[in-house]
């Protein structure tokens, strides 16, 4: 259950306290009056456990709101890992007579909330606007035309029932008294309506405010927020890691430990068979409830790798790699190309029953897990660092698995949709996690290979041909059209592996991405999984996923640099004056808004460091000399083919030269060394200017190289027929080991 807790909006649904028994009548029959539940053919794992149910359930699409079917919508949401739904499947959709009250006065229809993310969150937002909170299943009576009348969670049978026979029996006396609790849902609706466009000042202010809000609202004892149950909130961990990317901050440094090391000794994370779980149902989170999702490994592997390349503490780097073996162990599909979606809470009809299996046994190898990997004392990075990533715990996490390791057969239910938006979040991730240091040259490949091989089948056959991505596959043929969420997460990963390799295939791959009504649906894309544009999330902001809007704001503005096509500006500044006010408003419910939108005014965090489309790729690195002696910071660019670098001296001043500051200290031109390639005198617009081509080095004195320095670069770049405008760039150097010595 859960999720969503928000203030309760001043709304009451109306309750109409009459009694009486369904009264039967003639319905002038649709093709969706058929006698039959319809889900037998559909590619869904959660649909399918519905598709013996003694209900006529039809899939979701349009044709559900056929106007001349003049009965209520009954509307049932979940998904294939939740335990409440097995329950309500057990005890009301199992029965025939609930089955006899749905199938004499209603249309019935069952929606995968993870198919249809857009439908889940319109009824999820009016829920948690209505009552303060929201969880699954969901379960809402409708006027013919799909206007709700009423939302709730949860209901036993004897519930259901009275519910159901309450709303059929007004419908036929007193069909315009729902009328009225449809326009109070409206209401609703309307209120969740975005603020007035504005231009705010993204500043440092801002900034101080944020951090300041955000530390007041956590738990200092246990990490996370204050609330009872404990979700992992991958979006505000990847904001506290952006405020250190900008600059030390002690009381955010101790917050992120905090929770990260919370999560492992906890109950969140389960070093038995791997994986963290979705969340915990107690505030120490010793109390997991046992569903896991692959959004979560995706997100938390992301944090816990760049944590470990902020702290160096090799606890992280540990966690990082075994979620990477957790995920292709459990949840590769080898047969699809992806990363199946979840593993069910349930088993054997018990919540947790597969991990409650010898609890004692289990809770003794945590003990000794903790230990082995040095969590039950406190370790500084250098002594860390030594350990290789852990091969205590490595060791001693081979000989426990063998004993709990199990065939998929005897495992928990699998649901394996390969879902777009969420693979590419763990493509983003991998190659995140591919950049640390610590792996060994294997474990980085494979991991770029394996994000390549997801981002290659989102959207492409296996030849390579071009095709409108779905939402999900499965070996089953399952699929449905892609929404505006799997599009934009595709798009960032494109981007991302784009930065990462120079290959120009995922630009233009980025950059044959519609958002919107531009993109077409799958073309082998059944009728019935046409979404209605009526049924849209109505609050955007952090949830289970970062923000889609704060994504696609990030990647317009990537991709306005990358391709010089100023359509994705304007889009870029659009999205800001539309969402950003909200950032004021609700700050703690848009940390990857307010992450994006100062990574592009003031070059914070992940969001910064980005350069223009002239540079396909630009780092640092930590130099010492043969000694082990700090020897300053390496920068490496490499040049887009036909472009150019203006060089940091500039004999007649027509170019911008490149400037360099390293910690708010500028570095003087004479101190740069170029290294691997040597300036190029070329004649531009009359003058003699010095430029970089194809791949340049340039040493940068600095003595603190063992520490993490930000720099600010401002370049200019050039082709044979335009100057860019100059503009900042935002790199952080984070420090490699002495081993890594300067080769010429």
């Amino acid at each position: 259950m859960r999720r969503n807790k928000r203030p309760m909006h001043r709304f009451i649904i109306k309750s109409f306290n009459m009694r009486g028994l369904l009264v039967g009548w003639l319905i002038v029959v649709s093709p969706w009056a058929l006698g039959e539940n319809r889900l037998q053919q559909e590619g869904s794992p959660y649909l399918q456990q519905h598709a013996t149910n003694p209900i006529h359930w039809n899939p979701w699409s349009e044709d559900v709101f056929d106007p001349s079917d003049k009965r209520l919508r009954f509307v049932s949401i979940g998904y294939s890992t939740c335990h409440w739904c097995h329950v309500m499947n057990r005890e009301s959709f199992q029965s025939e007579q609930v089955g006899a009250v749905l199938n004499a006065g209603y249309l019935s229809i069952k929606v995968d909330r993870e198919q249809h993310p857009d439908v889940d969150r319109y009824f999820t937002d009016l829920l948690t606007l209505s009552t303060g909170t929201a969880g699954w299943p969901i379960n809402a009576i409708l006027l013919p035309d799909g206007r709700p009348v009423i939302i709730q969670n949860y209901l036993t049978p004897e519930q259901l029932i009275s519910l159901l026979q309450k709303y059929a029996e007004i419908w036929s006396t007193n069909p315009d008294s729902l009328a009225l609790s449809s326009a109070l849902y409206a209401s609703i609706s309307a209120s969740a309506r975005p603020l007035a466009e504005t231009q705010l000042n993204f500043d440092e202010a801002m900034l101080e405010q944020i951090v300041t809000e955000l530390l007041s609202s956590l738990d200092h004892t246990h990490g996370g927020s204050q609330s009872v149950q404990k979700f992992p909130d991958e979006f505000r961990l990847r904001f506290m890691l952006d405020v250190l990317h900008q600059a030390p901050n002690q009381a955010v440094e101790q917050a992120l430990l905090l929770q990260l090391d919370q999560m492992l000794t906890g109950g969140l994370y389960d070093p038995v068979n791997g994986g963290f779980f979705r969340y915990s149902t107690q505030p120490d989170w010793s109390r997991p409830h046992f569903e896991k999702t692959l959004y979560n490994q995706a997100q938390l592997l992301y944090v816990y790798a760049r944590a470990y390349r902020l702290t160096g503490l090799s606890r992280y780097l540990w966690v990082a790699r075994d979620l990477v073996r957790f995920c292709d162990n459990w949840l590769w599909d080898s047969s699809v190309g992806g990363y199946r979606s979840a593993i069910d809470s349930e088993f054997n009809h018990v919540d947790g029953g597969y991990y409650l299996t010898q609890a004692e046994k289990r809770s003794q190898l945590k003990r000794q897990w903790l230990q082995a990997l040095q969590l039950d004392s406190d370790v500084d990075s250098a002594s860390t660092h030594a350990l290789g990533g852990n091969a205590k715990a490595d060791s001693w996490l081979s000989g426990v698995r063998s004993q709990f390791d199990q065939p998929a057969s005897a495992r928990p239910f699998i649901d394996d949709k390969v879902i777009t938006a969420w693979n590419a979040l763990m493509a983003d991730s991998l190659l995140e996690f591919a950049s640390i240091s610590g792996l060994s040259p294997q474990a980085r490949s494979d991991a770029i290979s394996r994000a390549y091989r997801i981002l290659s089948l989102a959207g492409h056959d296996p030849s390579g041909s071009a095709l409108a991505p779905a939402r999900f596959y499965n070996s089953a043929g399952g699929h449905s059209k892609a929404s505006d969420e799997d599009l934009i997460f595709l798009q960032s990963a494109q981007i991302a592996a784009y930065r990462v390799s120079g290959d120009p295939v995922w630009l233009q791959r980025a950059l044959s991405i519609q958002i919107g009504d531009k993109h077409s649906e799958p073309a082998n894309a059944s009728k019935s999984s046409v979404q209605s544009d009526r049924f849209k999330a109505l609050i955007k902001e952090d949830r289970e996923l970062p923000n889609p809007s704060a994504i696609a704001l990030r990647n317009s503005w990537r991709l306005a640099k990358l391709s010089g096509d100023l359509s994705y500006r304007d889009r870029a500044e659009r999205i800001e004056r539309e969402h950003g006010v909200v950032v004021i408003e609700q700050p703690l419910n848009q940390l990857t808004m307010a992450s994006t939108l100062m990574g592009q005014h003031i070059g914070f965090g992940e969001a910064s460091g980005f350069s223009s489309r002239a540079i396909a790729l630009m780092h640092s690195t930590s130099a010492y000399d043969s000694e082990g002696r700090c020897d300053g910071i390496d920068l490496h660019f490499n040049i887009a083919e036909g472009w150019h670098l203006s060089a940091e001296r500039q004999p007649d001043g027509i170019l911008k030269p490149l400037q360099i500051a390293i910690e708010d200290t500028v570095v003087l031109p004479k101190d740069i060394l170029s290294t691997s390639s040597q300036a190029n005198e070329i004649i531009f617009g009359g003058r003699k200017s010095l430029i970089y081509t194809n791949q340049a080095r340039l040493q940068v004195p600095y003595a603190g190289c063992h520490q993490i320095a930000r720099i600010k670069l401002t370049v200019q770049t050039c082709s044979d027929q335009l100057c860019l405008v100059p503009e900042p760039v935002f790199i952080v150097n984070y420090p490699t080991h002495p081993q890594h010595q300067r080769s010429e």
